[in-house]
């Protein structure tokens, strides 16, 4: 909203536009000097559970921190990416949990993401072109909310094998379509709906599930990072192909 050419999306208010971006950074360096350090990070990393406790009692309170602490797992020696591939639990944890977390990128919603302005541009003019960009991020952060709430009852598993599976069959149908020359508006409707609905958000969070709190940090840095890098390559080979 703030893009627009009538706020700050103007040759001589760009540069008002992108200094924004320093009030949350800002407020990141004066307010994170006073937060206590991360209870896991004192006990599994530096093995002190006094520092660890009295981290505790600052985030969660006198009466809680005690029971949290008797409830924590017996964690084993912290592993590192380079020997991560050693352990069997850990091969056979990452064979879905990479999939997964690139099953993002094979729906091409960073292609889209990254390039709708100018996929609409060349439908409508640039202010139509606008708006509707505006639009379609709306609709991404209510699609949010939605699958917030269907995501605990419906399941991590049947949720996402339901949007892949109807991906596949929407895109079959797209296909059809097209050959046949019919009109195809639902099943892109369609299409995009299962991937924002069931795909989108299962990959974000599914990862630091299947792994314990020793080998979570290590498995999403390379989940996070397989993520990025689909990302980037779909983002760049996507334009040749439009």
């Amino acid at each position: 909203l703030l893009g627009l050419d009538f706020v700050l999306g103007t040759p001589d208010r760009w540069f008002y536009l992108m200094s924004l971006t320093l009030l949350p950074s800002c407020l990141q360096l004066l307010v994170l000097p006073f937060c206590p350090e991360s209870p896991r990070h004192l006990l599994l990393d530096k093995s002190d559970s006094r520092l660890a406790r009295s981290a505790l009692v600052q985030l969660r309170g006198e009466a809680r921190a005690p029971r949290l602490m008797r409830n924590c797992p017996s964690w084993p020696e912290r592993p590192t990416a380079a020997g991560a591939h050693e352990s069997p639990q850990a091969v056979v944890h990452a064979s879905p949990a990479l999939p997964t977390a690139s099953s993002l990128c094979y729906a091409a919603v960073p292609a889209a993401v990254r390039h709708q302005c100018h996929i609409l541009i060349g439908q409508y003019d640039q202010k139509t072109a606008t708006y509707a960009t505006i639009g379609i991020g709306c609709v991404n952060v209510l699609v949010t909310f939605v699958s917030a709430a269907i995501v605990d009852k419906a399941g991590r598993r049947t949720l996402h094998m339901c949007g892949l599976a109807g991906m596949c069959l929407s895109a079959g149908a797209l296909t059809v379509s097209l050959v046949l020359h019919h009109n195809f508006q639902p099943v892109v409707y369609s299409c995009v709906a299962f991937i924002y609905i069931y795909v989108a958000p299962i990959p974000w969070f599914i990862v630091a599930e299947m792994f314990n709190q020793a080998a979570r940090p290590v498995a999403v840095s390379v989940a996070v990072l397989v993520n990025w890098a689909g990302q980037i390559l779909i983002g760049m080979g996507y334009p040749p192909v439009l």
